[in-house]
């Protein structure tokens, strides 16, 4: 996570007080090549969220070891992150496709651990728009899997709701109100002999915002 602060005289608003300012020019991109796979690889854009106060973040004491990030889509924060996202599209398995779902929790303190990301609760649709529930569920702030019969567990399972030449999607969000974001990168073994192969990923589209996300951050000078 990278956040714009009040930096030495010269950079951002001068004051080396290390508050969070209103900087929305930060950009950012990831190549990914998954070790699992030697071919799962993709390029992933950073997810930004732009600043809707004034520079400094309101209530930043600098005299504190901390601050709070409210992600709210008010004045006083940032803009608010994702609630219910969808994977728009999900290739069959039977026809060569294996495809990592990863879904990241927003939220914590930085200087102790980010929150864990719980139970989520979903819907899987075949192309005809039919739904079948899951859930998953995680201790830690992050969960992953391959798409298929036993990730997410369907009745029936994903791979008969979504035969050879047909495709699905999906979309879900937390038991609870909480911030998510989340990638799916593809990966299919006919890429060289069939045209209609595709390898890659993306991030997932959000349906929903949140505006009750909030993460603490160290508060200190920067150095440069």
């Amino acid at each position: 996570m990278a956040v714009a602060v009040d930096g030495p005289a010269g950079f951002g608003e001068g004051h080396n007080t290390g508050c969070p300012v209103s900087f929305n020019y930060l950009i950012g991109s990831a190549n990914l090549s998954v070790a699992m796979s030697p071919r799962r690889q993709t390029d992933l854009e950073a997810e930004s969220v732009a600043a809707e106060f004034g520079s400094p973040l309101p209530g930043c004491d600098p005299n504190k070891s901390s601050t709070v990030l409210p992600f709210n889509g008010t004045p006083n924060g940032y803009n608010r992150l994702g609630r219910v996202l969808a994977v728009s599209n999900i290739p069959s398995r039977a026809d060569g496709n294996d495809t990592l779902l990863v879904v990241s929790r927003i939220g914590g303190d930085m200087m102790t651990g980010a929150a864990p990301i719980g139970t989520i609760f979903g819907l899987l649709y075949d192309d005809v728009e039919s739904s079948y529930s899951f859930n998953l569920t995680s201790n830690a702030c992050q969960v992953k899997g391959i798409l298929s019969n036993n990730f997410p567990r369907t009745a029936p399972r994903l791979e008969q709701v979504i035969p050879a030449g047909r495709s699905g999607w999906m979309k879900f969000w937390g038991a609870s109100d909480i911030g998510i974001i989340g990638a799916v990168i593809n990966r299919n073994d006919n890429i060289l002999q069939s045209p209609n192969a595709f390898e890659g990923g993306h991030m997932l589209h959000k349906l929903t915002l949140t505006n009750t996300v909030t993460i603490t951050i160290p508060v200190f000078p920067p150095t440069c």
